[in-house]
């Protein structure tokens, strides 16, 4: 609390009920560091409360309950919040917003196969906040556009609006039901009924194809294993990911 002008830069936080979690502080850079599997009764990898004017760059947040939980940050206008370069995967929520983050920038970042890519904690919107730059936007594991010209950007805007996520920010309990026949269900209501449809929780109007590298920091050795493990298991996700989209081009063809 109240830490202004910290670097926190190639750590690794793993295990833990919380990795970072800093409030009421202003010009804070989190660089670099591992955040894994660090999933206690509150279970994020990085919190940030009513935080400002900080930059969260080349992270690999991986495993954690939420990877990054964003509360009331920043709290003035001096600079947009900046996440770039870090990548998020299989985390129960890759970041969680609360109604109060506003002026955030994401951009260049990579979202892998999270059960939840991005959730918005009660009732709220996302429209305060960016999901691209200019001409670069993030890596949605779940993307279903093309690139038709091949030049690394999708053709198509990326959208988070599935009927079955909206309830499960309204209702975390419905949790329960993740991967029954009852999301199922519910997601059939959803495409086959438009007006039960829900509005976008966010657009990335310039998603990336390929994922951006991983961060280069070099392990610990207490947790090399791990993370190794981790990077092994993000490169299968994308092999995936890209034979996937070649074959659903290949039909399209």
């Amino acid at each position: 609390m109240f830490s202004d002008s910290v670097t926190i830069t190639d750590n690794e936080f793993s295990r833990n009920s919380v990795g970072i979690y800093l409030m009421y502080s202003t010009g804070v850079e989190i660089i670099g560091n591992r955040l894994v599997r660090n999933r206690g009764p509150s279970g994020y990898g990085i919190g940030l409360k009513e935080t400002d004017q900080f930059s969260v760059r080349s992270n690999l947040i991986v495993g954690n309950r939420s990877g990054v939980y964003i509360d009331g940050s920043p709290f003035t206008d001096a600079k947009p919040g900046e996440f770039t370069l870090n990548t998020l995967a299989y985390n129960d929520v890759g970041i969680t917003f609360l109604p109060s983050a506003r002026n955030n920038e994401l951009t260049e970042n990579n979202f892998i196969d999270n059960i939840d890519q991005v959730s918005v904690a009660g009732r709220g919107s996302l429209q305060a906040n960016r999901f691209w730059k200019g001409e670069r936007g993030n890596f949605w594991s779940d993307y279903t556009g093309y690139d038709q010209n091949r030049d690394g950007v999708g053709d198509f805007v990326h959208e988070s609006q599935t009927l079955f996520e909206n309830m499960l920010d309204r209702e975390p309990s419905l949790r329960l039901f993740l991967f029954s026949p009852a999301q199922q269900a519910v997601e059939f209501v959803g495409r086959a009924i438009p007006a039960v449809r829900p509005e976008p929780k966010f657009v990335d109007e310039v998603p990336l194809m390929r994922p951006v590298p991983l961060p280069k920091a070099a392990p610990s050795v207490a947790g090399a294993g791990l993370v190794a493990t981790s990077g092994g298991l993000l490169a299968a996700g994308c092999g995936l990911v890209f034979v996937g989209r070649r074959g659903m081009k290949g039909i399209g063809r």
